[in-house]
């Protein structure tokens, strides 16, 4: 319970922290392990970073902030410093060759979260659904983040300047294979 009030997240393998605590106990220790976004945002243009709303599906942001949790961190034995530094969804993070020329790189966000966006649910109350190997209802919640009692998780949705919007979140993981199940049973 203390976990999901820090983070907005229920405890979850699905979720980053449980997967890095995992591996930490069975990698070489000075490893550095983190999320794919980072990975390939630090290939392209040397910036080791994650947006705002791709960290808050690790169980480690706190939710009111929008940065990491020392508390939450602790949880999983992980340092906050050995973690990206958390931007906005809209900042300059450098540049990449990797295409051509230079081309800067301006902006990250973690699927769902850049379909509520691109989907204009920008004002409380409005939502979307994805459908594909999951299903995932998002419902923007504004300018405060919101703890759920039913199910549903809270999480940053983005970052623009320095205005934090908020979701809530219900995740379905295995739509795709129930679709393919019932094709399956004619």
């Amino acid at each position: 319970p203390r976990l999901a009030h820090l983070t907005g997240l229920e405890l979850d393998p699905y979720f980053v922290a449980p997967k890095v605590a995992w591996l930490r106990g069975r990698v070489d220790a000075s490893s550095t392990i983190t999320t794919t976004d980072s990975w390939l945002l630090h290939r392209l243009c040397g910036a080791f970073v994650t947006d705002v709303a791709t960290a808050g599906r690790t169980l480690l942001l706190d939710l009111d902030t929008g940065r990491w949790s020392d508390e939450a961190c602790a949880i999983f034995g992980i340092d906050p410093a050995a973690l990206p530094t958390v931007v906005g969804n809209a900042v300059p993070l450098g540049e990449t060759s990797v295409f051509g020329g230079s081309v800067a790189v301006t902006g990250a966000c973690v699927d769902q979260q850049a379909a509520l966006f691109a989907e204009a649910c920008h004002t409380a109350g409005e939502a979307k659904c994805t459908y594909g190997t999951g299903a995932f209802m998002l419902a923007c919640t504004g300018a405060q983040p919101t703890r759920s009692t039913n199910g549903l998780v809270g999480c940053p949705a983005w970052q623009l300047g320095d205005e934090l919007t908020w979701c809530l979140d219900g995740q379905v993981y295995t739509v795709g294979a129930a679709v393919g199940w019932l094709v399956d049973m004619g």
